[in-house]
């Protein structure tokens, strides 16, 4: 991190753009989803509620850390099992992407998933890319990443920020197949 000071007895001086693995495993894309939520409102034909899907996903994205400042839904989209249809989510800092919700029946029950195209930084990958960081950091620190960002099929790199009691610095993120696979202090 810029502005570390130099070795002392008790705070280890980080490496610069030492890559460590990912002890654990993080699915992304495997959100608390939302499965078997019925979402239906009242017609003659079985139409999807789109304020309940808006109101499902803001729910599925708050539990995982999350915050949404919009969800929006198409509106008159008929339940019919396997179909899928996306919702676009805005996030409180900007960040806009795809929430798939794919139709488990014929009666409106509905699978929510985020789309293996984006990675969502939920709370529990921000603190276990965190810990890595202050690792190597040898110091706790704030990890600062955008809510969520683009990934090419799972795979891709997120740029964030570190900072720490002796300053702020540089983070690379790394993922492969929608899993957090490493955390680089640059």
């Amino acid at each position: 991190m810029a502005g570390l000071p130099g070795p002392s007895p008790t705070v280890p001086t980080p490496r610069p753009n030492r890559e460590v693995p990912v002890n654990r495993i993080l699915r992304l894309v495997a959100l608390p989803a939302v499965v078997g939520a019925v979402l239906v409102g009242c017609s003659s034909t079985t139409v999807i509620d789109a304020e309940k899907a808006e109101t499902e996903i803001e729910s599925v994205l708050g539990d995982a850390g999350v915050d949404a400042s919009s969800v929006t839904c198409p509106t008159d989209v008929e339940a019919a099992e396997g179909e899928t249809f996306d919702c676009e989510v805005t996030t409180v800092d900007g960040v806009t992407f795809p929430m798939v919700v794919t139709m488990a029946d014929d009666e409106g029950t509905v699978d929510i998933a985020s789309s293996p195209d984006v990675v969502l930084m939920t709370s529990q990958v921000m603190q276990l890319a965190a810990d890595e960081i202050a690792a190597q950091a040898g110091e706790d620190v704030e990890l600062l990443c955008p809510s969520a960002a683009p990934l090419d099929a799972g795979t891709g790199s997120v740029a964030c920020t570190a900072e720490g009691a002796s300053g702020a610095g540089s983070v690379t993120l790394g993922f492969e197949d929608g899993q957090l696979v490493s955390a680089t202090l640059d």
